[in-house]
């Protein structure tokens, strides 16, 4: 090989070695193997050196270990290949056990849609208020299989405009649980007793427990929420208590479509908050501008 330039690079003489300066030649070839893999600064843009390329820049002994870092790059590269592979082939076994299994939910719920219709289609007005308060115990049900039931359930047994109050309609009465739901994760409505006060209604008696957390007393109680030493004061009584609502829900029946008209939910929270803050000024300081906690 002759003394001119090769490209950009100018052939070097190679170092004299000594045993005490091994160690430190072995680090600056490691240092200088990613330089050497992508060349001299030519321009901006760094390229791979082929394999002649780099047998003319460089020794023997660098070239081998090159071939060392690129052998032990390819077999990385591999091993995460084979990963990969390995994962979306785990991912679709667990697709394909999960369709059945799937197919199987989809059959129950189906299953349980066709029974609850035509068994509520033949009971009355006691039997669709008792099963109110089982699906709706919690609020609106956090599992998509209970979700689903529930709204089977009150298209099985209300109106389409069914009244609640200041509105109306099954997406409504929906919507109302999901609120409860959210402002109380850890509520519990519980059906107390059932009294006929005509052919067509009766009365649920209900009780409430719930705890109050900031969440839900700035929810009920937007005066609570901006900040002053009264309001402190009072948030100091309530946060982390737990109480029990008395309450009732009035079920008016539609003979002729067998269904539920109407529904009148009352909460009574004056007692327990009395009891909580100890005096009517505080009382009537939270119920500013209070929202109905409806069920």
């Amino acid at each position: 090989m002759s003394e001119e330039v090769i490209g950009t690079v100018l052939l070097r003489k190679q170092p004299q070695r000594h045993f005490s300066s091994v160690t430190t030649a072995a680090k600056q070839r490691k240092n200088r193997m990613s330089s050497i893999l992508t060349g001299p600064n030519v321009s901006n843009a760094q390229r791979l050196l082929t394999m002649d390329e780099l047998s003319a820049i460089t020794d023997q002994e660098t070239l081998a270990e090159l071939g060392l870092l690129l052998k032990d790059r390819r077999q990385r590269r591999k091993i995460i290949q084979q990963r990969h592979q390995k994962k979306k082939a785990r991912m679709a076994e667990e697709l394909i056990d999960y369709v059945p299994k799937l197919r199987e939910e989809v059959e129950k719920l189906k299953f349980r849609h066709n029974s609850l219709k035509t068994r509520m289609t033949k009971n009355s007005i006691w039997s669709v208020a008792s099963e109110y308060f089982r699906v709706f115990q919690h609020g609106f049900p956090r599992l998509e299989t209970s979700q689903a039931e529930a709204i089977v359930f009150l298209r099985a047994t209300m109106a389409s405009d069914v009244n609640i109050g200041i509105v109306s309609g099954i997406d409504a009465l929906v919507e109302r649980w999901k609120v409860f739901a959210r402002t109380f994760p850890d509520g519990a409505v519980q059906l107390e007793r059932l009294n006929r006060i005509s052919d067509a209604s009766l009365i649920a008696t209900t009780s409430t427990r719930v705890l109050l957390t900031r969440q839900a007393i700035e929810s009920i109680f937007p005066s609570l929420r901006e900040n002053s030493t009264r309001r402190d004061v009072i948030l100091t009584k309530l946060l982390g208590r737990r109480v029990v609502l008395r309450g009732s829900v009035r079920f008016h029946w539609d003979s002729a479509t067998k269904r539920v008209a109407e529904l009148v939910t009352c909460m009574e929270m004056m007692s327990p908050m009395l009891q909580l803050l100890g005096n009517l000024e505080d009382v009537a300081f939270a119920f500013h501008g209070a929202s109905d906690l409806m069920m």
